[in-house]
């Protein structure tokens, strides 16, 4: 299967070493039917994701099946059909802890020739949001890989936004959330890092 990627650049100091982490409590791939949407949920006003399997109801746009499991998993969408043109859904995230190091990793499939946007924002208690990823537009029927690398000094929530189309043929989906958790360690003895996120 064919895949293209992004991803959002931190910078580190050259004195730091790095070791990856896996938080598989963090990890998401929709498909317990207990609690499909794992630690976040829909809070937007217009629109919701829904957990599904298989294709979509509209022809020409959406995924066949899942990104990991094809038939046999789920995952998560913005239904086009019926809705209006720059309608929202919105999925907020548990709260994270701050990090000076953060990988979320998650696959987004944007198949149809009137795709809007998605996009990634990180909420911070009294700083304005911040968008740390968008990709729009038609990107065929593959799933995408998306990186994103995040340094946050004070706790902080994840936002997934998709927006509808100008018609039905704009579905976007999402699968398999998962999160690396950087710990830096310094070449020096130094434990200064000096970080930011580039969008």
């Amino acid at each position: 299967m064919y895949f293209i990627w992004f991803t959002v650049y931190i910078f580190i100091h050259h004195n730091i070493r790095a070791e990856s982490i896996r938080t598989n409590g963090d990890d998401c791939d929709f498909d317990d039917p207990s609690q499909p949407f794992c630690y976040w949920y829909n809070f937007g006003t217009e629109l919701d994701f829904t957990p599904h399997q298989g294709s979509t109801m509209s022809h020409s746009t959406g995924p066949e099946g899942d990104h990991s499991k094809y038939q046999n998993g789920s995952y998560i969408y913005l239904e086009a059909s019926n809705a209006k043109f720059g309608d929202k859904a919105k999925l907020k995230s548990k709260i994270f802890k701050a990090t000076i190091g953060r990988t979320m990793k998650l696959y987004v499939y944007m198949y149809g020739k009137n795709v809007n946007y998605f996009k990634v924002i990180i909420k911070r208690k009294n700083l304005a949001n911040e968008e740390l990823f968008k990709i729009s537009g038609n990107h065929g029927q593959k799933w995408i890989e998306v990186k994103i690398h995040i340094v946050s000094l004070l706790p902080y929530e994840l936002i997934l936004e998709a927006a509808v189309g100008r018609n039905f043929q704009s579905d976007i989906a999402i699968d398999d959330i998962s999160s690396l958790t950087i710990n830096f360690r310094s070449l020096t003895g130094r434990n200064g890092v000096h970080g930011r996120t580039v969008k």
